[in-house]
């Protein structure tokens, strides 16, 4: 038998014989109404449960809130770098694709693609033919339909608009190695390396990193929990990468935002993590029961030293 229906005031009274405090009991009425209360509860509360499945003292229904605005908060701030990841990734992509294949429709040709892994290619090739169909057909005026009426021609880099994220990465790990680490080679390497040190990354621990942060990206763009996620590698150390403790998990939150820097220079990654700092000190400073942030940020990944002063 499925859980029954409950009103807001049951929510509240259920919710009260768990020992769950309320600082303005009118204000959770209204919160729980525009709600969904197993989204807010379940998601966010879980770290203020004992193992009694009854919440620990000093915890209030605001704190839940807080949990949940920092993770509002945190997607806001990603959304807005894994954008310009996205077309950062894209551009190198296209531009060392492009630079070696100059022939009209070189994507669609087998041969330009690794020939150990040719039933991907064919998957590329497949469905970027059923890309250009669709909007070569299409009624409203798009850049691909423009290229094709106008130079009998779509290039790589007006199709990459029409691409996920997800896609461009199938697209680079179906490219040739020696293609692949030019690409790392010429962008990811020259963007890591300083005068004093020079940065080789692998070419398969870029693909590792690529694939967190697209189920990041995913997360993000369709607004789930993304508090307590870990991505499904734990990427090879790096040093100049990750500046943690080795034996700590790459599938967090935080250690995929370290690896931005392959994208990113020291300015504009300084200002994500400046950014990132002042979010989880208020959401820190905030808490009513200091073990509970800790536990939250522990699940993301966030050290203590950034946000104990």
């Amino acid at each position: 038998m499925g859980k029954p229906f409950r009103t807001i005031d049951q929510q509240i009274d259920l919710l009260e014989k768990r020992n769950l405090k309320f600082k303005d009991k009118e204000k959770a009425r209204e919160i729980l109404l525009k709600n969904n209360y197993y989204n807010l509860i379940n998601n966010y509360s879980k770290f203020m449960i004992n193992s009694f499945n009854t919440y620990e003292d000093n915890t209030y229904f605001e704190n839940i809130l807080m949990v949940q605005n920092l993770d509002r908060e945190l997607k806001k701030i990603l959304f807005e770098y894994l954008t310009e990841i996205e077309s950062i990734f894209k551009a190198m992509l296209i531009y060392e694709y492009c630079n070696k294949y100059q022939e009209e429709y070189a994507f669609l040709n087998v041969r330009n693609y690794d020939k150990k892994n040719l039933s991907s290619a064919f998957s590329v090739i497949s469905t970027y033919t059923n890309i250009i169909n669709f909007y070569s057909n299409d009624k409203k005026a798009n850049a691909i339909k423009h290229y094709i009426n106008n130079h009998n021609d779509v290039p790589l880099w007006v199709l990459s608009n029409f691409l996920t994220l997800g896609q461009s990465i199938y697209f680079y790990n179906t490219l040739t190695p020696t293609l692949k680490y030019t690409i790392v080679r010429n962008h990811i390497n020259k963007n890591l390396s300083s005068k004093d040190k020079i940065i080789r990354l692998d070419v398969a621990v870029f693909s590792s990193i690529l694939e967190n942060i697209r189920q990041i990206r995913n997360v993000v763009a369709h607004n789930n929990r993304l508090i307590n996620f870990k991505c499904k590698n734990n990427i090879k150390y790096i040093n100049e990468l990750h500046n943690q403790d080795k034996r700590e998990s790459r599938q967090t939150v935080y250690s995929t935002i370290l690896t931005f820097k392959c994208f990113f220079n020291i300015i504009e990654y300084t200002n994500l993590k400046d950014r990132l700092v002042l979010l989880i000190e208020k959401f820190y400073n905030s808490m009513d029961n200091k073990n509970h942030a800790t536990k939250v940020l522990n699940s993301l990944g966030f050290p203590s030293e950034l946000y104990l002063k």
